[in-house]
């Protein structure tokens, strides 16, 4: 047993990095001198060399698994602010357009824009009284009644009592919603648009208040004359030509009737 103590003695200084030429004398004329025990701490300090090259390939390998955890934290970083900035992506800018008043026919107008025009959804709805009316839907078959011009897109339907028989008089609303692919298509930003409308179905009523009018070929004339409702668009035909009419207060007549317009025109020489 102390053969064996002095022996490992030996050992532990070999591979503590003691060269053999270190060991006190005592220890080595101490020490047994058989061949099995050479054999034995000849083996002993191979383990020990292996041990200590192991240990380096370890610490090597160990510093590269480092650098690759670091690289896939701070992929995983910014991929996660990507995906975030992307949903915070603004949508597609939409107007609507067409008259504020619809009757027995009109139009509904709705133009987008985004990016390359690119939209993964676009609807428009015409709502009254809690019931919603599809003007348009993107679909594979309607998407060739958009108008393209660079990013903008525009589709125009008709609408009025005519084509929604539905509609009745009194107000309603029209809702145009569009998405468009963020983040090469993995994310997705929307934006919804409304606009109040009047749905009219009874025709403008007109009077013409001034009496004497007079005009030549190649003169021109004013008529005072009251519509209702005040805010239709009214005016003077005369041939091919029209005259738009304007409030009466526009021209310097004190009036507190809004209906109350006038409108100049013109008869041309060569009016038949």
């Amino acid at each position: 047993m102390d053969g064996c103590h002095k022996t490992g003695a030996v050992v532990a200084g070999n591979c503590s990095g003691v060269s053999p030429a270190a060991i006190p004398p005592a220890l080595a004329i101490r020490a047994p001198a058989n061949n099995a025990l050479r054999m034995f701490t000849t083996i002993t300090l191979a383990k020990c060399q292996q041990s200590q090259c192991e240990s380096r390939t370890a610490s090597v390998q160990s510093r590269l698994m480092w650098k690759l955890l670091i690289v896939i934290i701070m992929l995983g970083v910014g991929a996660a602010a990507l995906w975030v900035n992307a949903g915070r992506a603004p949508g597609p800018v939409i107007e609507i357009g067409g008259p504020e008043v619809i009757g027995q026919t009109g139009e509904i107008s709705v133009t987008v824009t985004a990016p390359n025009a690119a939209l993964k959804d676009f609807q428009v709805t015409l709502t009254q009284g809690g019931a919603g009316t599809p003007v348009f839907a993107l679909t594979p078959a309607t998407a060739s009644e958009l108008k393209a011009d660079g990013d903008r897109v525009t589709v125009t339907r008709p609408m009025g009592k005519r084509v929604v028989p539905e509609l009745k008089p009194g107000a309603a609303k029209v809702t145009a919603s569009a998405v468009r692919p963020v983040l090469f298509g993995f994310r997705e930003a929307r934006s919804t648009v409304t606009r109040d409308i009047t749905v009219r179905l009874n025709p403008p009523q007109i009077a013409v208040l001034s009496q004497f009018h007079y005009v030549n070929h190649g003169g021109s004339e004013m008529v005072v004359y009251r519509v209702t409702p005040p805010d239709s668009e009214s005016g003077v035909r005369v041939g091919d030509y029209e005259y738009r009419g304007f409030p009466a207060s526009g021209a310097g007549i004190p009036a507190t009737d809004p209906g109350m317009h006038v409108a100049f025109f013109a008869l041309l020489w060569d009016h038949p």
